[in-house]
């Protein structure tokens, strides 16, 4: 019989959880604690994001959000002062450094990715094809902060030819975006995993809602304040990536 944590436990883990959401000046918008990996998200003022993240990421962050992080980094970096000695290590360091699929580090913030994103967005009428919660303005220098995001079929690192073929990608919202990477994580995904996770949420007939929050306005998304994924769109994306599988661009190369 698989472990269930106590609801004594649970109620202790989200009252400190919301403790450390206010001590760090975010906003709790929604999440529930069952297990570590329950999803979390809050809303950064600061920032003017919002973030999704799981109980134990962001307890065990030091600063709950990526966009703090990055301040408080920046911050202890300014103005350091680095001798030419440790400028040619940091050099070296980053030549000898592992490859990364043979892209540049910012490759997302490319125009070649920004377009490709910007089509995908169109392909699906800028809807979650999901859920088809829908994003009413775009904007393609905003890769960042966005709650749909683009999800590369067949992942960027093993397929590095598919990485701008606009039926290699699918829109998301950023819960079940991150849902799906916490499943099957971050290298080497593919279009037959995603077809697994569609019927895995199929099987278990769970209510996954993305949250609009009272952040809906600033989002410009339609819909109602949650929408839960609706079986047969999942049915019909499934037999949709079916066919979109045997396309001669998605074959992978002998």
């Amino acid at each position: 019989m698989p472990y269930k944590n106590s609801e004594e436990l649970k109620k202790k883990v989200f009252e400190q959880t919301l403790q450390k959401i206010e001590k760090r000046k975010h906003f709790y918008v929604e999440g529930q604690y069952e297990s570590k990996q329950s999803l979390l998200i809050i809303w950064c003022p600061r920032h003017f994001n919002e973030h999704v993240t799981t109980f134990s990421n962001y307890n065990r962050s030091g600063t709950g959000c990526p966009c703090c992080g990055k301040e408080q980094v920046s911050k202890k970096l300014k103005n350091r002062q680095y001798s030419d000695e440790t400028l040619q290590r940091m050099s070296k360091a980053a030549l000898e450094r592992g490859s990364r699929g043979g892209k540049p580090r910012k490759w997302r913030k490319e125009s070649k990715y920004l377009k490709w994103r910007e089509l995908v967005f169109k392909r699906y009428n800028f809807k979650c094809v999901v859920t088809g919660i829908q994003k009413k303005n775009f904007i393609p220098s905003a890769p960042f902060g966005e709650s749909l995001v683009v999800h590369h079929l067949n992942g960027a690192n093993s397929h590095q030819h598919l990485v701008y073929v606009v039926e290699n990608g699918v829109v998301l919202t950023k819960e079940l975006h991150l849902l799906f990477h916490n499943q099957y994580g971050y290298r080497n995904n593919t279009l037959f995993q995603f077809q697994s996770f569609l019927l895995s949420l199929l099987k278990t007939q769970e209510s996954i809602s993305t949250p609009i929050s009272s952040q809906a306005n600033s989002e410009e998304l339609e819909g109602s304040e949650t929408r839960a994924y609706d079986p047969d769109r999942v049915k019909e994306l499934h037999e949709c990536l079916g066919k979109i599988s045997l396309l001669p661009c998605l074959q992978s190369y002998p």
